[in-house]
């Protein structure tokens, strides 16, 4: 019996999740020698630890089993199947209905390390790496993700985004998003295709103009201070709420497959522990 981490799940949480993991074995076989709760708190130890697989204490499931029973939950999308899951019930416990009809998408650029993939440039902000593009629901629930090339234009990697969430989720009519995805052609696309149309959130205007012999009384005005943008703050939020667990504060791993799984767990963690607290 091992230690417990503060990065275990709850016999509640379990409880909840437990049936993506449940597997059938042929009898006569060599019963497994760990539980799949066990590889999957591993799992999540990594995520938020940030440490490498080869790092994991040694009370836990030996890593290279846990790194290939990651991937292979990667490649049946189990860790997606189960954020699907968890937001409807999320949703539905606090009043709303399965499927959102709006959301807000944002992107993200992160630093890769030296073996973290893409060492494209982002031009507008010098970052080196990639880009994490995110689809929430107005509570913040990711309904869809897509992690590119740093110097990937916005506009591509929400059409990607859009595409792996699109079978899910297919009552979305609406969708709020900063200036970056301006533009009638877009706009256009985005309805024909999928049928939502997108609300750019402008920023109001932080100088102007004047002639130095202006009149006080015709000066313009605006608010003065902090003003948060209507609808933009929540998909802002589920940023921060991400890059909580180390794991994603930089982009350490080779394929985009595998931070986008980690950040399905991110997500799916974050609900757990609000229905559970």
């Amino acid at each position: 019996m091992r230690k417990k981490y503060p990065t275990d799940l709850s016999e509640r949480e379990w409880a909840r999740i437990e049936k993506h993991f449940r597997v059938s074995y042929k009898k006569g076989g060599r019963p497994p020698k760990y539980s799949k709760r066990e590889i999957l708190e591993a799992i999540f130890y990594v995520l938020r630890t940030g440490c490498q697989w080869w790092y994991l204490p040694n009370d836990f499931p030996l890593w290279k089993t846990v790194y290939e029973q990651f991937r292979q939950w990667k490649k049946q999308g189990i860790f997606e199947k189960m954020n699907y899951e968890i937001t409807k019930y999320s949703r539905r416990k606090i009043g709303r209905n399965e499927q959102p009809s709006a959301c807000i998408v944002d992107s993200q650029s992160v630093k890769t390390t030296e073996k973290g993939g893409s060492k494209a440039m982002m031009e507008g902000k010098k970052v080196k790496g990639r880009k994490r593009h995110i689809i929430t629901d107005t509570q913040g629930f990711i309904l869809g993700c897509y992690v590119g090339a740093a110097n990937e234009n916005d506009r591509d990697g929400m059409k990607i985004a859009l595409n792996n969430m699109r079978t899910k989720y297919t009552k979305v009519k609406k969708m709020w998003a900063d200036m970056g995805y301006q533009g009638r052609n877009l706009k256009n696309h985005i309805k024909e295709e999928y049928d939502i149309d997108i609300e750019i959130v402008k920023r109001p205007p932080c100088r102007f103009w004047v002639h130095k012999d202006t009149p006080p009384e015709l000066l313009p005005t605006r608010e003065q201070g902090f003003k948060v943008q209507p609808r933009r703050w929540v998909v802002e939020r589920t940023f921060a709420w991400v890059n909580r667990n180390r794991r994603l504060s930089k982009e350490y791993d080779l394929l985009t497959t595998s931070a986008e799984n980690f950040i399905y767990l991110a997500m799916s963690r974050v609900m757990l522990k609000r229905e559970y607290a």
